[in-house]
Parts: structure tokens; C-alpha cells; sequence
């Protein structure tokens, strides 16, 4: 090795201060100069070949704990690895103590962030996860040592070099490579030494970091049953004209743009599900542009597994109303198949949730007053309840579940103390319910001390989860009739949805009467299903397929409603994120990390002693992040021009969906609401405020 002593010397000094940047340069699949045949047909020649890829160079070394930046679409990297995390999107963040491999060139198994063409790599500073990417390496690779490794360097390396690499490492107080010593490195690369010393060289780094296994928090007992989804947005948004805009946006990046005809959309059930759903669907994707997105979308999604989340950004009750849940493809309902898990979006400005560590805790309220039959409403079979709840989770050991139940009466205040005390992750109500025109408002029959019957407003109600905080459940299911419904003026005026606005990242609920019989079956389904993998909109599919299979007039009726990007409730990694397709979302009660864009931020500049750097890196990892109240504030001074060029330069999809007489409260709301979408991003637009102020 080339200057062996100094240059080991070199990375180990910056293994210890957590300032060295792998970037593994091989690149099996190089980027076409045009697309010459359809994507998808290229992508799947790619995968196909992967079985043809050369070994690893570093035989059976293990990659050390540190990120990797990798221009290898394939999982060879990950592979070599030990429990090895990856960033594909900018909802990824990397693991602390494990490999982490930034895959910039994308990821080929989920068809995620591929560089197809070199127009593509052209572009991806301007891609908000590429962008994502290299802001991490930059920040790591700042006054810290890079190290390339490349077993065959050539011009497609020197071109992602010039073209992305050498202005994102370019602070980087050290360039090195491994590699071929007779190769014309590009300055100021400067080789070290073979390829083939990389093994001993992470055998000396594997020492200074050693791997460090994380924790499991799948609940013991319960199986893996891991799928790989793509990520499906579909957003509808404001009226213009005769016409909603539509998006589809798939991974965060391909993105199609249609319309949906407002003529088309008045809605009179014609009692046939499959029939409904049909009309429903060809509605939705009369626009050629969408019925093309919506087939490309499939198509790239991994074996054409795809999270739906719908996400209707209007104030029209009727829309809200429509049956989307029964969305049918020709071929399946959507929101019961297997591969398309369903559920409503509804962006609110809350914190994300954190991943639920074992025992998973429930907490049961059935609400029976005395007096139900006052009111023309049947009794509820208490004992019936308690069985099937205790049923659907005794598949679990009793060391991976606490299944509590709270004893009548069960009435708001008992409930209130009840959480705070209890702490669930889940909270499962049975109660009737109903919504009252005259008011538009949601109510629940709970009870009173004397175990009467007690209406409880939405608002009540909804008000115990704004005051339990950060102590809130991640799951409300609502067994009650009409507990989804909307009010005919605000759209957040239903109880669902105003426990979502409260914090709750994801609320099961009732959007119609439905029977107590399919109350029964769902309510069993969905829990067996969400013990399995802990996703709760797939269990949601899972247990409305039963409700179809046995002919049930309310399959339509449950609804999922969630505040963030991915369906898992309790995941396999702790602390960790999830990947690619999960990565996310829901309204999804993972139940992901909460400050999902704080990992740039705890990698600063390496300037003066290690235990400085440690010192600033720790405290910038704990810093909260940035409320859109905060930042609300900022854009406050700035006037029309100042915010259209703002998001011209740094938020172009924002800017986009600009329109001519737009207000300037109007365009603050849409960066806004990108941020809420896009929390990584909240830091960065912090920063440039600051900047302009």
C-alpha cells in the first residue's frame, strides 16, 4: 500500500471521530444517453443480469460501521454487510453503530431512485432525495477523509465524478482511492493502493468501530412476514375551473399530472360495490395521463406491490364522501387486495411517531349504557367484545402484550385517566355512535357515572388526545357506527379525522352504519392480520377481503386515516427507519423516527479536537425540530417575489403548483404543506430563511 502507515493512520483518526466517507464507485449498470425502450423493460434486463455481477472485491471482509456511498443500484453492498441499513429517499436516515449505504445510483429490487439516463444524474441535484443523499455524504465527507474504492474505474466513473461527486465531496480535507495504481485518478483523488487492501483495511477500521446488533422490536411471537412496497401517492387537489388536479407521485419521485372532471363526480350508489368501485375508478383515471401513470406506477412497483395513500387536499364534503375505499381496478377492490394496503392521507402539523418497542399495549373501552334501547340502539354484547379482543392477541406470549380493560362506566373523564395511566399504543372503543345534521358534529354514546347514556362531542372528545401529547396512542379503532363521518361544511369536522388533527398517527373509523356482525369480523380480522406484520393498513385490506368474501354490505365502510407515510405499527429495526417503501408514512403509525431530518444536521464540520466534534454532533442531534409555526413566522416578512423565487430555486415541485392569482398566504400554505410532507427538508428551509432575513 502506498503510503501505508500515514493513510491508515489517516482513516482511523477519521473512523474515530465518525469523519470518514466510504463511496464504493462500481457501477454494474451505468446509465443509458437516451431511453431508447420503455423504463420498465430496461429495468427488468438490469435486474435479470444481476445474477451476472462480479463479486465483491474484498472477498469475505465485512464492510465497518460506517455510510457508504454506492453508485451500485444492485444489493451486493448490503449484502456484504452485517445488518446493514440503507437511504434511498430523503425519509431515510442513517443508522447509527451499521453500515448504511446511501444508494445515490438508487435501489433495483424496489425500482426506487434509478439512474436510467445521464440526464437523470444530470438532474439529481434538483431531485429532493438524490439532493437528500449527497447533503449527507457532504456533510460527513466535510474537513473529514473520503476513501473511493473502484475495481474498475473507467469513464462512467469519471463521469458521475465530474458531474455529481466532486462538488458534493468537495470539503472533504482528504480524497483518497483504492484501486488501480496506473489509473489516471481525477484530481485531487490520490491513490493509496490496490483494490485488494481493502480487506485488511476494514479488518483496522472493523476494530476501531465494530459492529454494534441492534435490538428487534417485532413483538416475540409474531412472524416477520416482510413485503416490499412502493409508495403511491395520490393527491387530488383544490378545484380549478371545471376540473381537480390530480398528482401521482410514486417514491417521491415520478410524478404524472392529470385532471378529474368536477361534472363527473356526483355520486349515487347504486348498491353494487364492484360496480360502484369501477365507476369510481374509471372516474378517477378517465385522464390519459393518469391511466398511464397509473400503469407505469404498477408496473415499476416491486412485483407490483403498492401503498395507496389518497390524499384529498380540498374542503369539499361530497369528495370526502365518495366511496374511495371501494375503488375497483377491473380486477380487485384496492383497498382489499394484498398488494395495494389503502388509506386516506391527511397531513397535520405533528411530530412523527416513534417506533413501538414490545410489550404492545392495548387499552379497550366498550361502552354499554344502561339505558340504549332510549335511544332505539341495540345493546352490546360486553363479554362478546372482551373474547374477541382476547382471541385476536393470544396468539402473542403474555410477555409481548398487555391487553387491559377499562371497567364500566366508562365514561371520558375515566377514559382520560385511564390513557395517561395505561400509556397504549393501541386504543380499541366500542360504542355506538352517530352524526347529527342539525349540529354536524360526530357524537359517541358513552356514559355518565351512573352509567346512562353520555353524548360525547367530537371535539370532547377529540380534546383528550390534544392534551395527552407526546403520550397519545399510535392506533384508535373506533368500533362505532358513522364515527368517520364528515360534516357537510368542514372536512375535519368528523371524529376520524379530528383525532388525526390531534396527533393520533392513525385512526381506524366507520364512515356508515355498519352491522354489528360485520363489526364482529372485521374487528377479529384486523387484529390477527396487524399481529403478523404490524401494518395497519395491509390488515385493514386483509380484514375488509373477509367482509367482501362473505357478501357484506359494509365493506365500504371502514376507513384508514393516517398522518404518516408507511402502514407499521411495530417495525423490526429499533430506532432505525424503514427502507425504501416504507419507509414512511402513514399515516402510518411507525412509526418512524422523529426527527427524521435531523441526520445531516448531527454530522458538522470536523474543526479542532474529536471530543469538540463529538460535542456539536450530539447536540445538534437532539435539537427539536423546526414547528411550521416557526416557520410560518419566518416566511412571514417576506413578500410575493421573495417567496415565488424561493421556491423557483430551492422547492421547484412546490413552485409548480403555483397558479396565475394565486394569494401569498395561498403559496405559504403549499411550502408549508410540502414541509409537513417532507420533514427533511423543514432544516434546510430554516436555514435559508435565516439566510434571507
Amino acid at each position: 500500500m502506498n503510503q501505508s502507515f500515514n493513510a491508515l493512520s489517516l482513516l482511523v483518526e477519521a473512523c474515530q471521530t465518525r469523519k470518514l466517507l466510504l463511496v464504493w464507485a462500481d457501477t454494474p449498470f451505468p446509465p443509458q444517453e437516451t431511453l431508447r425502450q420503455p423504463a420498465a423493460s430496461l429495468i427488468n434486463q438490469w435486474q435479470s443480469a444481476v445474477a451476472q455481477c462480479a463479486p465483491l472485491p474484498w472477498g469475505q471482509a465485512v464492510l465497518p460501521s460506517l455510510p457508504v456511498l454506492s453508485l451500485d443500484s444492485t444489493a451486493r453492498l448490503e449484502a456484504a454487510a452485517s445488518d446493514a441499513a440503507t437511504v434511498v429517499t430523503l425519509r431515510d436516515v442513517v443508522a447509527q453503530g451499521r453500515p448504511t449505504v446511501l444508494k445515490l445510483a438508487g435501489d433495483l429490487a424496489s425500482r426506487a431512485g434509478l439512474f436510467l439516463t445521464w440526464d437523470d444524474v444530470r438532474a439529481a441535484r434538483n431531485d429532493r432525495d438524490k439532493a437528500h443523499i449527497l447533503r449527507e455524504a457532504a456533510h460527513i465527507a466535510a474537513s473529514g477523509v473520503v476513501l473511493v474504492l473502484s475495481q474498475n474505474p473507467g469513464p462512467t466513473f469519471d463521469r458521475f465524478w465530474t458531474t455529481l461527486l466532486a462538488l458534493a465531496l468537495c470539503d472533504a480535507a482528504h480524497l483518497l482511492a483504492l484501486g488501480p495504481p496506473d489509473y489516471p485518478w481525477p484530481a485531487p483523488l490520490a491513490c493509496i493502493g490496490p483494490i485488494d487492501d481493502a480487506t485488511a483495511i476494514f479488518s483496522h477500521l472493523q476494530a476501531v468501530i465494530p459492529i454494534v446488533p441492534h435490538r428487534p422490536t417485532q413483538p416475540e411471537g409474531t412472524q416477520r412476514d416482510a413485503v416490499e412496497f412502493a409508495d403511491l401517492e395520490i393527491h387530488i387537489l383544490p378545484r380549478r375551473g371545471e376540473a381537480y388536479p390530480v398528482d401521482l407521485t410514486l417514491n417521491g419521485q415520478n410524478n404524472w399530472r392529470g385532471q378529474v372532471q368536477a361534472a363527473d363526480l356526483p355520486w349515487i350508489k347504486t348498491g353494487d360495490d364492484a360496480e360502484d368501485g369501477t365507476r369510481l375508478f374509471n372516474v378517477m383515471f378517465a385522464d390519459d395521463a393518469l391511466r398511464t401513470g397509473w400503469a407505469e406506477a404498477r408496473a415499476l412497483s416491486p412485483q407490483r406491490h403498492t401503498r395507496l395513500r389518497l390524499w384529498l387536499d380540498v374542503d369539499e364534503p361530497q369528495l370526502h364522501a365518495l366511496p374511495w375505499e371501494l375503488l375497483h381496478d377491473g380486477k380487485t377492490f384496492l383497498a382489499a387486495g394484498d398488494d395495494t394496503p389503502f388509506s386516506r392521507y391527511l397531513p397535520v402539523d405533528a411530530p412523527w411517531g416513534v417506533a413501538a418497542e414490545p410489550p404492545i399495549r392495548v387499552l379497550a373501552a366498550i361502552a354499554n349504557p344502561a339505558d340504549l334501547a332510549a335511544y332505539n340502539l341495540i345493546t352490546l354484547d360486553v363479554a362478546a367484545e372482551r373474547r374477541r379482543l382476547e382471541e385476536a392477541l393470544a396468539v402473542l406470549p403474555a410477555t409481548s402484550q398487555q391487553l387491559v380493560f377499562l371497567d364500566a362506566p366508562v365514561t371520558l373523564e375515566r377514559l382520560e385517566t385511564a390513557l395517561r395511566e395505561q400509556r397504549p399504543h393501541i386504543l380499541h372503543i366500542v360504542a355506538h355512535g352517530a352524526f347529527s345534521d342539525r349540529r354536524e358534529q360526530t357524537v359517541l354514546y358513552l356514559q355518565a357515572d351512573d352509567s346512562a347514556a353520555r353524548l360525547v362531542a367530537d371535539a370532547d372528545f377529540s380534546g383528550i388526545f390534544h392534551r395527552l401529547g407526546q403520550e397519545r396512542p399510535r392506533l384508535v379503532f373506533l368500533a362505532a357506527c358513522e364515527s368517520a363521518s364528515r360534516s357537510t361544511v368542514d372536512a375535519f369536522a368528523g371524529l376520524a379525522p379530528q383525532i388525526v388533527r390531534a396527533g393520533v398517527p392513525a385512526v381506524v373509523a366507520m364512515q356508515d352504519t355498519v352491522a354489528i356482525t360485520a363489526t364482529k369480523t372485521l374487528t377479529t380480522s384486523f387484529y390477527r392480520q396487524l399481529i403478523r406484520h404490524g401494518e395497519v393498513d395491509r390488515a385493514l385490506n386483509a380484514a375488509r377481503s373477509l367482509l367482501l368474501a362473505g357478501e357484506s354490505p359494509d365493506a365500504g365502510a371502514p376507513v384508514l386515516l393516517m398522518r404518516l407515510k408507511d402502514g407499521r405499527l411495530w417495525a423490526a429495526d429499533a430506532g432505525g427507519p424503514s427502507t425504501a417503501a416504507s419507509q414512511g408514512a402513514v399515516y402510518n403509525i411507525t412509526i418512524q423516527n422523529a426527527t427524521g431530518f435531523a441526520i445531516g444536521d448531527g454530522a458538522q464540520a470536523l474543526q479542532g479536537a474529536p471530543t469538540a466534534l463529538a460535542a456539536s454532533t450530539a447536540a445538534a442531534s437532539t435539537a427539536p425540530p423546526p414547528s411550521v409555526s416557526n416557520l410560518r413566522a419566518l416566511l412571514h416578512p417576506l413578500d410575493d417575489v421573495q417567496i415565488e423565487t424561493l421556491c423557483l430555486d430551492h422547492f421547484p415541485d412546490v413552485y409548480d403548483r403555483f397558479s396565475r392569482g394565486m394569494r401569498r398566504d395561498e403559496k405559504i400554505n403549499l411550502l408549508l404543506d410540502h414541509i409537513r410532507r417532507r420533514p427533511a427538508e423543514a432544516a434546510r428551509l430554516t436555514e435559508l430563511l435565516r439566510g434571507m432575513l
